[in-house]
């Protein structure tokens, strides 16, 4: 401790030191506190060895001291930490000072790289040379790289900003400049490449030019003096021709220029011109010359010619000096050649051009020596007449002619040797190379040869091979160093091309010398080897057997059934046995696979290896039997665990029953009042439960019977005993007691029996029991309609927080990867963000709920507002604090994970340092000091061992942290790599043990050898002596004569025999022990000495083993012939008899191929000792009959001296037929015996051939089966597979058992095999009946796997798969469930109000949203904005057209005619919502959209649910409400019902006007619309098109554009999308609303009137605006050009009339005929033609219509049809009717709602009343019909019957149950028929408070206007209607496109009068009805809330009394 605070001081002081330090640096100058940061870097260098030192101490104080002391150390290494970690920051984060030097260094390095940077940019890219030549790699690139690294450090430590600045301008500048060096050099090279072919040919021709340039003038220059003008003829010609190739050059480098290489072609042209210059020049000027020379020659020799016979030759002195010039000129070319590159490179380079340069040389020399010679004997002649300046000329010219001459020959004889010295060493070194090549194939051969015949050499062989190859190499050690070192000598010498093959053949030698000892030290390593092979496998054997008795012992331990930790501890210790069985038998095949080569040593004895085979085969065995029994013994535990287990939890759950009912049973006893109980239900209950209680019971007894009264379940079993013959006791009691009178006295204190019972045995589900959202009762929305929107919210709110629950609880984490979960943190994060964002949302319902409360009195609206707040708050708290804690999990997940990692990767690090360790162990040396060496290696590894344990632990404590923490998550990676490390841990655990062993055997046989040979030689002394003394008895004379003397000498031998042979085995043991302890010792004197021991000990033994030989033979041949022969014979027939009886002890042939194989051994050697007997019978059996033929009789009686009454004859006759009788015996037992051997053998080679025929075929089969097993392993769990693969799976199954079919054939072939074993013939051996018993196990087991494979793919298949609809169950939540009907259609159950119905919960809830757009006046652009929030809640507006035609083609829907299945509907729809989920992710949920547009398509196309609809149907439905350009959408549908050609015929367009109009059908839109008969729209199309045939898709597009009133409401659905978000900076006139969001109208009739979208669709105007006046709509913001085109408008609407209006209306659509005319295309709905008949038969009509439209669809109009099916027939009626009503044409439609309103009250305004009280009159009809039919069904006394669905056939049991089926069953059809009309009537009732509705609106809107406005009817007014209205002149611009057409916007008859304003509607009301007008409507009114409330009633009973059913 005081140490650990002497160096905390230390650390201290250095800390308050350098804190000062750092702060006086900060104000000095910066070299000073650069010094003093480079002091401080030095020093916390060194300190840090010291802190660590003070961590280690206090680490080691922590751990061993206590908890007082680590309470003192902590606090001071935690602040000693903290200081320390600052103090360092601190000094490593002071930048360092950058001199001022090294900054302008860096600008001029800078500067110095950017100028030839600059000049090169300069030359653009213009060519040069370089650019052709040189690799276009950047030289200068490392240069600005390191600059720019320089730059980057100078900014960081600059402090001036100024300067830093700069430097980053001057590196941003270098960077810009260097990267348009590296395009333009890129642009260069490209160039260069495109014209290299040019320069290429280029620049070969200008070389050779210059080449020729070089040889002609050679060439001249060697001319003699004496020039012949042939040659300069010659000369001159072929400067003629090369003018010809210098003028291509010429044209070459031309274009060359032009292609912008004219710098690159520059130099070398230059240099060829003025090489060719200089050349003409010189030879002209030359040619001159020559002739003037010839000349003088001439004449000289003319004069000499003339002198010649009275005058000597006068030799010219300027000729001889020539002469000498010329030769001096050839010397210095001869010196040149010598100092040539070729002559002057590498002495071995290129030696065949140095030979041949050094011969010309050579020959140049010879030539020039007879000129030299010629010159100095000219001299003196050549000096005669010369003058002495001349004569001086001469003379010195001379001397240096000599000079030259001896110094060129000096050199070329230099230059002579060099090469041939290097030539001698190139032979020399290639016939070394040769030799050395020969002896390494040789090698290599014999160590090929050596390696295929390794299994027939014999050691010896081997040896010798071994010995002979390490000699050679031993030679050849010389030589590869020599070849080396001269190759290398060579190599620097020669060049480039010559040293790289050098090398190579060098390299490739050197690597084949090495293989070579490689080879070698391999094969002794192998020898060795395979001597420990043997050790090592008696090692492994005896721990095997040992590890088999230690099972088998577990094996036998009994059980106690009741003994829990008994059962568990054995448990334990059997499943760690099983976890062994694996590696147990793995070293089991090691040991079958090594036993070959370890019992096949030589140097094993038979007894030995017999002991060695026995006890492998009952390894075999054994370990078979425990792997069967070590299974069937965990499972027999298992199974009484879970007995045990079961039995206590029934035993508590039986105590729980019986404990209460018991107590119950008390209490009713208690009661004074006898019989005041019924207990027939507890009674009932009891006995029931009674065999349940007998079994525990009895269980118990049977388990516990042995245990003392003291156990604990046994007292528990006996309380139960008595408690439940208590329970029986008390029963009896209480049924004994008389029953009072009445039950009804009982006391209100007492609970009921009924009440308790109740209570005690019901189920307990409170956990499991589904919550339910409680539905909000009609009632109370009715008087709160705001809780409709709360509602709604809530709803939402509650399925998302739904959805996102499953989806964080279903997602699961790799533990232990990384990414993995970090990628999940990364997701858990993004789901609280999502949540936090919808936080807002439900603090908006929690307010709303709150406003809510405050305005309602309700409390039932109250108490359920505050039920779902609570709920939805509990609801987000409950995700809100998984998402936290799940974040927290997986944060620690993530710490711990890292934490393994770095824990495993330790462990790993040891576990390959321990592998290493391994590894370098080398084998056991036998001598002292080697074995103390590698013992004390083995102690210090398996202390290192124990310290990496530690490793092994911490990974597997952190590892089984994760398993237990996180098992909800994936932990198989884990659990895989901690079995690994285990797995690991254990073998290198089980080698260091086995190598202790190892060790403690060779030092025990070490030190045991020499004691052990010390004996021997001693017995082998006393032998040798016994030995020496029989020998010289034997000898003896007259020794063999006395009979006694030779019976004990050999007795003597017999007993020194029996001693040799006890000591062979202990001869064999030393000899082999030496061997080892030699091998060890090798080298060594201690090796030669036991050496020396061991050949004295082998000879020595020889020698008295021969000697015991001898000494038998010379006592054996004392004794006379015959009875030599007797003896023999005697002696062969106890062999025989010896060999017999071992021939029949052999075992009967075994059952498996290993005993047979080894009873064949035994045979063969059998026969081999019979076969070496047979000469010595053969020849015994011949001598006798050869002795008893010789012999006289004479002799015989002398041999076998008889008594004397006996004749000699008989003598003779008894000694002969002894010996013949004998010698008959021999060959009878000898053929006897070789009868038998031979019918052994025959009996094993055929139980051979069988047995291996079984064991082939079941090896075969049982790989087959281990790859099928294999196979089924790779199965995947079916719950983990994709949906999408099941079906393929399941034909890869299907497949693989198809395979498997000859697999079959292969087991009925073994069984067949294994049959023809019959226990009379070869009984098979356990192993081998266990084996073909385990394949047919296997097979059977396969087969059952691949058929319960099957099966679960085949239910995965049908429940999840493609044809599934199971991932659509998610689109709904409790209490709804989403079910299929038999047709594939779904439909829907609410499990609270137990009812059923064909729409999704969302889309009734979207279909009653819908109601809220009714207000809307405007039929288009209502059915516009329902379509819009319809297509909007399908998430269809993310669905571009594009993507739609992808998705129908994929599915290859190209059939338009074709039906659609309801699955083919599912697989299209989850096509497109998958693609739109991955392109919008928070906005599609897939199965709901799936679901929901399945619902909508249905509803549209298939109202009856049949479950197809036609493929041109699903794509009119799609496409219609999708996201894409309106004309696009025109074409594609043109395009899917035109012909081939692109025509389209009437029928093929009515097919699609069909399929169109069905969306604003189901929308109950379809008589604004022209009705749902499409003929006339066809009709209009082909007018419009002058009544062609067939149309274009250009005439149908021209068609649509104008809007034709079938199809109007489609081009208003963009318009409405577009308006949606575009804001107008204008204000409402109306309502005042500023900005305007929506559609915004315009008036062209007034400036600046401005309308908003509610007051336009509601019909509001304001004062001075009339509803008839022309206006714009806009539905984006408006441009300047825009408001200038209105405001001109504007101006000149204000100049036209009332009347101009009326006269000029305009319609924003195409009318087409009404539905009343001409003939009928639609089929199943087609409209009535009728008459104008009075009111009351035209309803009539209609009812009767609505009847057999019931009677046709059956349940049309119940829960099977959608809600607003009707309401398509609801709009077809009232749009006839309103026909019917109209008085003008039977094609025109009423004008407005008020127009009905005035033909009512004026016409037929009684015949509606009486229509009115008939209704009336009816319900109450059906109301007393019903009373009196239920009165009728109580007074009979039946019970409530259930509802149809719920009703299960039943046979009737007696003509009673037959009489109230048949009454049932009648009561229920007229309940059905009455629900039928009840639905007919609630439908009119709900019409006709639809149309009064509407009616009351337009009645109170006058006063409302007036009051809006400020005067009472100033401002006149048009009505509109759901069916039809007028409208105001309307333009519609779309964007900034303004459509010119004016007009109406509803689909109506065509225009009427637009002046008629409500004032008028008003004064025709009250001329119709003028003095009973309030009157009248009141009543109607009256009448009609009348009837509505009579229908409820009736709604109201009918559904109770249903529930009640």
């Amino acid at each position: 401790m005081e140490a650990f605070d002497q160096n905390i001081a230390n650390v201290t002081t250095w800390m308050y030191r350098a804190e000062i330090l750092l702060d006086e640096s900060d104000k000095q100058k910066p070299q000073q506190k650069e010094e003093i940061l480079k002091r401080l870097k030095a020093e916390l260098n060194d300190i840090h060895p010291k802190v660590d030192s003070v961590r280690d101490q206090a680490r080691d104080l922590m751990t061993n001291r206590g908890d007082h002391c680590r309470k003192v150390v902590e606090p001071k290494l935690s602040e000693l930490n903290q200081r320390f970690a600052t103090i360092s920051q601190r000094i490593k984060s002071v930048k360092p000072f950058i001199p001022l030097k090294e900054l302008e260094q860096f600008d001029f390095d800078i500067q110095k790289m950017l100028e030839p940077l600059e000049v090169e940019i300069q030359q653009g890219v213009n060519l040069k040379e370089e650019d052709f030549s040189k690799d276009m790699s950047e030289e200068d690139e490392s240069t600005v790289k390191e600059l720019l690294q320089r730059g980057e450090r100078l900014q960081k430590g600059v402090t001036d900003e100024k300067k830093r600045e700069e430097i980053k301008k001057k590196q941003q500048l270098l960077r810009t400049k260097h990267n348009a060096l590296k395009d333009l050099r890129a642009q260069r090279r490209k160039k260069a490449l495109e014209i290299s072919h040019q320069w290429y040919q280029y620049k070969r021709q200008a070389d050779d030019l210059m080449t020729w340039l070089d040889d002609i003038e050679k060439k001249l220059a060697s001319l003699p003096d004496h020039k012949d003008e042939q040659k300069l003829k010659e000369i001159g010609g072929e400067l003629e021709k090369k003018k010809e190739d210098l003028n291509a050059v010429h044209r070459q480098a031309e274009r060359l220029s032009k292609d912008g290489a004219a710098k690159a072609v520059e130099p070398t042209l230059i240099q060829l011109s003025k090489r060719w210059q200089d050349f003409e020049s010189k030879f002209a000027q030359f040619r001159r010359l020559n002739y003037a020379q010839i000349q003088t020659v001439r004449e000289d020799t003319t004069f000499m010619m003339t002198e010649t016979r009275t005058v000597e030759t006068i030799h010219v002195p300027s000729t001889y000096l020539a002469e000498i010039l010329h030769l001096l000129q050839a010397l210095s070319e001869v010196e040149e050649r010598l100092n040539s590159p070729v002559l002057q490179a590498g002495d071995c380079e290129d030696l065949f051009k140095q030979e041949e340069c050094l011969k010309s040389i050579k020959d140049n020399l010879g030539r020039l020596q007879g000129h030299v010679e010629i010159i100095n004997n000219k001299k003196t002649p050549a000096l005669q007449n010369v003058t002495p300046k001349e004569a001086e000329n001469i003379q010195e010219k001379l001397t240096q002619l000599n000079f030259e001459w001896e110094k060129v020959n000096q050199m070329y004889r230099d230059r002579q040797a060099r090469f041939d010295k290097s030539l001698e060493k190139w032979q020399i070194f290639h016939s070394d190379m040769k030799r050395f090549n020969h002896w390494l194939s040789e090698t290599e051969e014999k160590l090929s040869r050596a390696q295929i015949e390794a299994g027939d050499v014999g050691l010896v062989k081997t040896k010798q091979f071994i010995q002979e190859l390490q000699d050679g190499i031993g030679q050849q050690q010389t030589v590869v160093k020599t070849l080396n070192a001269t190759g290398e000598e060579i190599i620097e010498q020669s060049s480039t091309a010559d040293a790289k093959v050098l090398r190579e053949q060098l390299e490739s030698l050197n690597t084949r010398w090495k293989d070579i000892c490689r080879q070698l030290v391999e094969k002794k390593k192998r020898i060795e080897e395979e001597k420990n092979i043997l050790s090592e496998f008696q090692e492994d054997l005896n721990k095997l057997i040992l590890w088999l008795e230690e099972a088998d012992s577990i094996i036998r331990i009994p059980l106690e059934q009741g003994n829990e930790d008994q059962l568990r501890d054995c448990l334990s210790k059997v499943k760690l046995r099983v976890g062994e069985l694996p590696h147990h038998k793995g070293i089991l095949k090691r040991l079958n696979e090594t036993g070959g080569i370890a019992l096949g040593s030589t140097s094993l004895k038979p007894d030995t290896k017999h002991k060695l085979e026995s006890t492998l085969k009952e390894a075999n065995h054994r370990l078979l039997k425990v792997s069967k029994d070590l299974p069937e013994k965990q499972k027999e535990i298992e199974f009484l665990l879970k007995d045990f287990v079961e039995l206590h939890q029934q035993l508590n759950q039986v105590i729980l029953w019986v404990t209460p009912v018991k107590n119950q049973l008390e209490l009713y006893n208690k009661v004074g009042q006898p019989g005041a109980f019924d207990i027939k239900e507890t009674e009932a209950a009891v006995q029931a439960k009674q065999p349940n209680v007998e079994e525990v019971l009895s269980k118990g007894c049977h388990l516990y019977k042995e245990k003392p009264a003291t156990h604990p379940v046994k007292k528990k079993i006996e309380d139960l005993n008595a408690d439940w013959e208590a329970i029986h006791h008390l029963i009896q009691q209480l049924k004994e007691k008389p029953a009072l009178a009445a039950f009804g006295h009982l006391s209100s204190g007492v609970l009921t029996p009924g009440e308790t019972v109740a209570v005690d045995t019901q189920t307990r589900v409170t956990k499991e029991t589904t919550t339910f959202k409680p539905e909000m009762p009609s009632s109370v929305l009715l008087e709160v309609p705001a809780l409709a929107d709360f509602n709604k919210a809530w709803a939402e709110l509650t399925d998302w927080l739904s959805r996102l629950d499953r989806e964080i609880k279903s997602q699961r984490v790799k533990v232990g990867d990384l990414d993995d979960i970090n990628d999940m943190i990364i997701k858990q994060k993004a789901i609280l963000q999502d949540l936090e964002q919808r936080r807002p949302q439900l603090d908006e319902l929690i307010t709303a709920a709150q406003n809510l409360k405050n305005k309602t009195s309700n409390q039932e609206a109250r108490t359920i507002i505050t039920d779902r707040i609570e709920k939805i708050q509990s609801q987000w708290d409950e995700v809100h604090g998984y998402l936290q804690s799940r974040k927290q999990q997986l944060q620690e997940m993530l710490k711990d994970s890292t934490q393994w990692l770095e824990a495993k990767r330790e462990a790993e690090q040891v576990l390959e340092q321990a592998k290493a360790k391994l590894e370098s162990w080398k084998e056991i040396s036998y001598t002292v000091e080697a074995l103390k060496k590698q013992n004390a290696e083995l102690k210090q590894f398996a202390k290192e061992i124990r310290q990496w344990q530690i490793n092994v632990d911490v990974a597997n404590d952190m590892a089984l942290k994760l398993l237990r923490d996180y098992s909800a998550d994936d932990t198989r990676n884990v659990q895989l790599m901690t079995d690994s490390i285990n797995a690991s841990w254990a073998a290198i655990n089980k080698r260091v043990f086995e190598r202790e062993a190892a060790l403690e055997s060779a030092l025990r046989m070490l030190q045991q050898f020499y004691l052990d040979l010390e004996k021997f030689l001693a017995w082998l002394t006393e032998a040798e002596t016994t030995a020496n003394v029989l020998q010289d008895a034997t000898h003896k004379e007259k020794t063999l004569e006395d009979a006694k003397m030779v019976r004990d000498l050999m007795k003597q031998w017999q007993e020194l025999q029996a001693e040799i042979d006890a000591h062979t085995d202990i001869f064999h043991n030393l000899d082999e022990n030496g061997q080892k302890i030699l091998r060890s010792l090798e080298g060594s004197e201690d090796a030669t000495l036991l050496q020396r021991r061991l050949d004295n000990m082998n000879l020595r033994w020889s020698e008295l083993r021969k000697k015991s030989l001898n000494i038998r033979s010379h006592l054996e041949a004392s004794t006379d012939q015959w009875k030599r022969l007797h003896l023999s014979l005697q002696e062969l027939l106890a062999w025989l008899q010896l060999k017999e009886d071992e021939l029949k002890q052999q075992a009967p042939i075994g059952g498996d191929l290993p005993t047979v194989q080894k009873q064949n051994d035994i045979h063969r050697t059998f026969k081999r000792e019979l076969k070496t007997k047979e000469p010595v019978i053969r020849s015994a059996l011949e001598t006798v009959r050869i002795f008893l033929a010789e012999q006289p009789v004479e002799a015989v009686e002398k041999v076998c001296p008889e008594p004397r009454d006996l004749s000699p004859e008989e003598r003779a006759h008894n000694v002969t037929k002894l010996l013949q009788r004998q010698a008959d015996e021999v060959r009878t037992e000898w053929d006897k015996l070789n009868l038998q051997s031979a019918d052994r053998q025959k009996k094993i080679d055929d139980a051979l051939e069988r047995l291996q025929g079984l064991q082939e075929a079941m090896d075969e089969l049982d790989l087959k089966l281990r790859q099928a097993e294999a196979f089924k392993g790779s199965w995947q769990p079916v719950g983990d597979l994709l949906i999408d693969s099941l079906q393929d799976h399941l034909e890869k199954v299907k497949v693989y058992r198809a395979e498997l079919v000859p697999l079959k054939e292969k087991v009925h072939h073994v069984n067949e095999l294994a049959h023809r074993f019959t226990p009379s013939d070869i009984q098979l051996s356990q192993y081998n009946l266990s084996c073909v018993e385990d394949l047919n196990t296997r097979w059977k087991v396969l087969q059952v796997a691949i058929d319960e494979r099957i099966r679960q793919l085949h239910e995965a298949h049908r429940d999840f798969g493609p044809t599934s609809q199971h991932f659509l169950t998610t689109s709904v939540q409790g209490p709804w469930e989403r079910a299929i009907s038999p047709n594939k259609v779904p439909y829907y159950i609410n499990h609270e109000t137990q009812t059923t119905c064909w729409d999704h919960p969302k889309m009734t809830e979207l279909y009653q949203s819908l109601a809220d757009l009714n207000n809307v006046r405007f039929s288009a652009y209502r059915t516009a904005m329902k379509l819009r929030r319809l297509q909007k809640a399908l998430c269809l507006d993310l669905l571009s057209l594009s993507a739609a035609c992808d998705a129908l083609d994929q599915h290859n829907l190209k059939q338009n005619d074709q039906p659609m299945d309801i699955l083919q509907i599912i697989n299209c729809l989850t096509t497109i919502y998958d693609r739109l989920e991955q392109e919008h992710n928070n906005l599609v949920n897939v199965p709901l959209c799936v679901d929901m547009c399945l619902n909508w398509l249905l509803n549209v196309y298939d109202t009856g649910r049949t479950g197809r609809i036609r493929v041109l149907s699903f794509k009119t439905g799609v496409v219609s409400l999708c996201k894409a350009h309106l004309e696009d959408k025109y074409r594609y549908l043109f395009k899917q019902v035109a012909s081939s050609t692109g025509f389209c015929d009437q029928r093929r367009l009515g097919l699609l006007l069909h399929d169109s109009i069905q969306i604003p059908r189901q929308l109950g839109e379809v008589a604004s619309f022209g009705g749902s008969n499409i003929e006339p729209s066809v009709r209009s199309c082909f007018q419009f098109a002058n009544n062609k045939p067939e149309i274009e898709a250009a005439l149908f597009l021209d068609w649509m554009r104008l809007e034709p009133q079938s199809m109007v409401w489609l081009p208003f659905l963009p318009r409405v999308a577009a308006a949606e978000t575009a804001k107008h900076q204008a204000k409402c006139n109306i309502c005042k609303e500023c900005p305007i969001i929506g559609f915004r109208y315009r008036s062209l009739k007034h400036f600046n009137y401005d309308i908003c979208q509610s007051c336009f669709f509601s019909g509001r105007v304001a004062k001075g605006h009339k509803m008839h006046y022309p206006m714009v709509e806009y539905c984006t913001p408006t441009t300047s050009g825009e408001d200038v085109r209105d405001f001109a408008k504007v101006l000149k609407n204000k100049f036209r009339t009332k009347r101009y209006f009326a006269k000029h209306p305009r319609m924003g659509y195409l009318p087409v005929q009404t539905v009343l005319e001409g003939d009928n295309m639609e089929t199943p709905a087609s409209s009535p033609q009728l008459s104008h008949d009075d009111t009351h038969s035209r309803i009539e009509h209609y009812a009767s219509r609505l009847a057999e439209m019931e009677n046709t669809n059956g349940s049309y109009l119940n829960d099977s049809i959608s809600p607003n099916e009707s309401i398509d027939d609801e709009h077809l009626l009232i749009q006839h009717y309103c026909q019917s009503l109209n008085q003008e044409s039977p094609l025109s439609q009423p004008r407005s709602p008020a127009q009905i309103l005035i033909s009512l009250e004026s016409e037929e305004r009684g015949e509606l009343e009486r229509i009115l009280a008939d209704l009336e009159e009816e319900n109450r009809n059906l109301q007393a019909e019903y009373d009196r039919l239920k009165q009728q069904h109580d007074h009979k006394g039946l019970s409530p019957l259930p509802s149809p669905p719920e009703m299960m056939p039943v046979s009737p049991q007696s003509p009673r149950d037959a009489e109230l089926i048949a009454e049932a069953k009648l009561l229920r059809q007229h309940k059905g028929r009455l629900e039928a009309r009840m639905q007919i009537l609630e439908d009119h009732n709900k019409q006709l408070e639809s149309q009064l509705h509407r009616l009351r609106q337009l009645l109170e809107q006058p006063q409302a206007d007036a009051k809006v406005n400020g005067t009472t009817l100033s401002s006149p007014s048009t009505s509109l209607q759901r069916s039809g209205s007028s409208q105001p002149m309307l333009l519609r611009v779309v964007g900034s496109q303004t459509s010119e057409t004016m007009g109406e916007d509803e689909l109506l008859s065509p225009p009427q009068d637009t002046s008629t304003g409500l004032e008028e509607v008003m004064e025709q009301l009250n001329n119709s009805v003028p003095s009973s007008r309030g009157h009248n409507v009141g009543s109607l009114f009256h009448m009609a809330d009348d009837l509505g409330r009579a229908m409820e009633t009736l709604v109201t009973v009918m559904t109770d009394d249903k529930v009640l059913e």
